[in-house]
């Protein structure tokens, strides 16, 4: 198998139009990186996160914040805007569909928020659903190293500088 083709088998991106089982079509990430000086909040308390926060830091001169549970992670959306929100599904106090919905409802924040779900593996027909309704714009699934991540930026890049600062 192609190193393009197993890229394109642990990233997902919703496609509204997609009439298939599922909203989100398989992609490859790009070979460049994506956007840089993004206000970024990462919500995870696996142990890879702090390091991966401060890799993206480094790698794309990130403005990132790191919550390691959800309760944190709705504090920092209610104080601060973000362009870019990279959700774990293991988040430890909540599951991570409905903290997404709760992000989505805090009254005055800034649209649009690009969300992206890091994933074991593509979950099944009718969590991707709910995940497409709450616009979680990617899923990806392997490793989560800053280098992957700073790739899938790219494939939001319209939405992200749109956002403007």
């Amino acid at each position: 198998m192609a190193d393009n083709e197993a890229q394109a088998l642990d990233a997902w991106q919703l496609d509204p139009a997609s009439a298939d089982r599922s909203p989100y079509k398989p992609v490859s990430l790009p070979d460049l990186g994506g956007p840089v000086g993004c206000d970024l909040l990462l919500v995870s308390a696996a142990s890879w996160a702090a390091e991966v926060a401060s890799e993206l830091r480094r790698l794309g001169g990130h403005r990132v914040i790191l919550a390691v549970t959800g309760a944190q992670a709705l504090e920092s959306c209610a104080r601060d805007a973000f362009q870019l929100i990279v959700l774990d599904e293991e988040v430890e106090d909540v599951p991570a569909l409905d903290l997404a919905w709760q992000i989505r409802k805090i009254p005055g924040q800034v649209q649009p928020v690009s969300l992206i779900l890091l994933v074991k593996e593509l979950p099944a027909p009718d969590l991707t659903h709910a995940y497409g309704r709450v616009d979680i714009r990617i899923l990806l699934s392997g490793p989560p190293r800053a280098e992957r991540l700073q790739r899938s930026f790219r494939l939001l890049a319209g939405e992200i500088l749109a956002w403007g600062r």
